[in-house]
């Protein structure tokens, strides 16, 4: 792609999607990695209308869902409504930052602090890692392998 043309980075799996938004997207320095926001069903395992991260590699011309359980299935809160939101790469493109409600993201009873968490995804291998918990709290040190 050169300087100044526009690419498509959240695909839409199926036509039902209209109406569905894709937002915040952040790039990183070299331009290869794109995280963003979306209420769309992007990937077969987004199925809720619930707001996940994605991001986008333009190298490979791949998407993942970063806001997913260890299993692999769909970040939700209990009862099954949940947002992602702000997902912030970093300037190397080695990890992506965002915010979450979803209580299942680092699996069963190990996020039951009923708060938004700040969660850090690892480019490399998909290593999930809630970052907001004081040292000193019970939940510290909860993570999740993706």
């Amino acid at each position: 792609m050169g300087t100044g043309d526009i690419k498509l980075c959240s695909p839409p799996r199926t036509t039902e999607i209209i109406g569905k938004n894709s937002s915040y997207p952040t790039v990183s320095d070299d331009g290869r990695y794109i995280a963003f926001q979306a209420t769309a069903q992007l990937l077969l395992m987004h199925a809720s209308d619930s707001c996940h991260a994605y991001l986008y590699n333009r190298a490979s011309g791949t998407v993942v869902m970063m806001d997913k359980e260890p299993g692999g299935g769909e970040g939700l809160l209990s009862g099954g409504a949940c947002s992602t939101w702000y997902p912030f790469v970093s300037g190397d493109g080695n990890f992506v930052a965002f915010e979450s409600n979803a209580d299942n993201l680092l699996g069963p009873g190990a996020d039951n602090n009923a708060a938004k968490d700040i969660f850090v995804y690892r480019v490399s291998d998909g290593y999930l890692t809630r970052v907001s918990v004081d040292w000193s709290d019970p939940q510290y040190g909860g993570y999740a392998d993706a």
